[in-house]
């Protein structure tokens, strides 16, 4: 009797155990059974407002007024230019600074020309001589007057030349220069005005004739400098 009682009770104790593991405890998720993490948000930006001229018309720049011309200064850039100009272009017709030693000579229509070496620092060469000129005078045209000018040679490529000139002009009494402004300022031209003289055998002296010669040297300014488009020596 005692054995049965003994074998009930342990009966009753294992059931009570077993209820309450199956109640209290709940089972260790699997791998596949955890729940999927949920992706954080990105953050949104604030939207930009616009511009306030975003949608207006386009403005356009304002006007940049040209600076008014100078006339006056150009007139006298232009003046200034023809007596350079003269002072180089004198070269061709009354003869060019000269040094006096070791001519080279040349046989022209069985004439022996001599020939001295050109006393300009800055020109040993034609090519010198045409940069000089073109400073001030259309290239094309120093060219062309170069390539008829006789007095100079080029030996050994040093420039030459002839000590040769038709001198002054005596008939002239005395020359105004005026310079003259295109509307604009880009262009113009330089009115050389001759008085002529004659001379009095009786008297033995000079007289205003009365007579005038006019001529005119016109011009354009090209990268703020004045190029004539031809050149005569008037002295």
């Amino acid at each position: 009797m005692k054995k049965l009682i003994l074998c009930l009770f342990a009966i009753f104790a294992l059931l009570l155990s077993g209820c309450g593991s199956s109640g209290s405890e709940t089972p260790a998720p699997t791998p596949d059974s955890e729940p999927a993490s949920t992706p954080a948000s990105e953050p949104v930006s604030d939207p930009v407002d616009p511009p306030e001229d975003y949608n207006s018309e386009p403005v356009d720049p304002e006007p940049v007024e040209d600076e008014p011309v100078d006339y006056q200064a150009l007139e006298s850039e232009a003046l200034s230019a023809f007596d350079m100009a003269q002072e180089y272009w004198s070269w061709l017709d009354a003869g060019a600074p000269t040094l006096y030693e070791e001519p080279k000579i040349e046989t022209v229509d069985g004439y022996d020309m001599y020939y001295y070496h050109i006393d300009v620092p800055e020109v040993s060469t034609f090519e010198d001589l045409e940069n000089l000129l073109s400073q001030y005078v259309d290239r094309s045209f120093v060219e062309s007057e170069i390539a008829s000018c006789e007095q100079f040679r080029e030996f050994d490529g040093e420039l030459y030349v002839m000590p040769a000139g038709r001198g002054d002009d005596l008939t002239i009494a005395s020359v105004d220069i005026a310079a003259e402004i295109d509307e604009g300022g880009e262009s113009g031209k330089v009115i050389a005005t001759i008085y002529r003289q004659d001379f009095d055998d009786e008297t033995s002296e000079w007289y205003e004739t009365g007579e005038t010669d006019v001529s005119e040297f016109p011009f354009s300014i090209i990268d703020g400098s004045v190029i004539f488009s031809r050149m005569e020596y008037l002295y």
